[in-house]
């Protein structure tokens, strides 16, 4: 029964650091427990709101932070518990026998992970002994971990959103109607830019998929409206009789549909693989109704 306990917690701790891992230092990975976790509150939010709350993508990565010290928490107290208290010892005035001996076990665990060191419970058993500094390392992961995140996926959001708001500004001045009539390469150059700025958004789609759970309270700065918008462009910039600018039509097309795929593959498997069904989902997913 102690070796179980101990079994367990080992598991607990692997499953942990394995997604932290995963979704971390393996961006293009899928953690399996975060990637169900992070969708909590979008699918709650959609099924009392009918539509995904502003607060989905922010909630989703606290709760996933929450879930993985949970699993840390719980994971250590499940190696210590078999050895509560005789494999301790306790400052004077402590009397261990006062306590629930799960209660304890959780208590040493917080505290360690914590890195608080407040002594007034140490191991005796000399494994034990090394396990309390390798779980104050994890709690250490956890925290640098959690601040990486952060800072992975919010530079990847100000990308999204800066590309959404220029192809806005490009639908607001009317800049497909005058692909005919300004000079090609110059227009040909502006497409291309906007096909490297989509291909860098759809590159930390793929690292960071969290970021399609950040719903916009302003739709001109959501994803979906983008690719909608840049599908647009791309089509009228092939209508232009300029063949530099029907080739940067091409290669913005081609980057609407490998962005719009990977959307379907990570978030909309049953949407028909085409690319204006799946820009068209997403939009719907995502609450935002408003045109090109």
């Amino acid at each position: 029964m102690q070796w179980f306990s101990v079994v367990a917690g080992v598991l607990l701790i692997g499953a942990s650091l394995v997604d932290v891992f995963q979704r971390l230092i393996h961006p293009g990975g899928r953690g399996s427990i975060g990637a169900r976790v992070v969708r909590v509150p979008w699918a709650l939010s959609r099924g009392v709101r009918g539509k995904p709350s502003l607060l989905a993508g922010p909630l989703g990565l606290v709760l996933v932070i929450g879930v993985w010290v949970l699993l840390q928490l719980a994971g250590w107290m499940l190696v210590y518990l078999p050895f509560v208290p005789a494999g301790f010892t306790y400052s004077p005035g402590i009397d261990p026998t006062r306590y629930w001996a799960p209660a304890e076990a959780l208590y040493i665990s917080l505290v360690t992970l914590g890195t608080l060191g407040f002594g007034d419970v140490v191991p005796t058993v000399e494994w034990l002994r090394i396990l309390g500094p390798l779980q104050a390392l994890t709690g250490f992961i956890l925290l640098t971990g959690a601040i990486s995140w952060f800072m992975q996926i919010y530079p990847a959001l100000a990308r999204v959103r800066t590309l959404a708001l220029r192809l806005s500004h490009f639908a607001g001045a009317g800049f497909a109607r005058e692909l005919s009539v300004n000079d090609g390469s110059v227009n040909a150059q502006v497409v291309h830019d906007l096909a490297s700025q989509l291909a860098q958004v759809r590159v930390d789609l793929g690292q960071n998929a969290e970021i399609y759970y950040f719903v916009e309270r302003d739709p001109d700065l959501s994803l979906p409206l983008a690719l909608r918008r840049a599908k647009h462009l791309a089509h009228d910039a092939q209508d232009v009789d300029d063949t530099t600018l029907v080739t940067a039509g091409r290669v913005l097309e081609r980057t609407v549909e490998d962005a719009a795929s990977l959307v379907r593959e990570q978030y909309l498997p049953r949407v028909p693989d085409d690319t204006s069904s799946i820009i068209e989902a997403a939009l719907a997913d995502q609450g935002s109704t408003r045109n090109v």
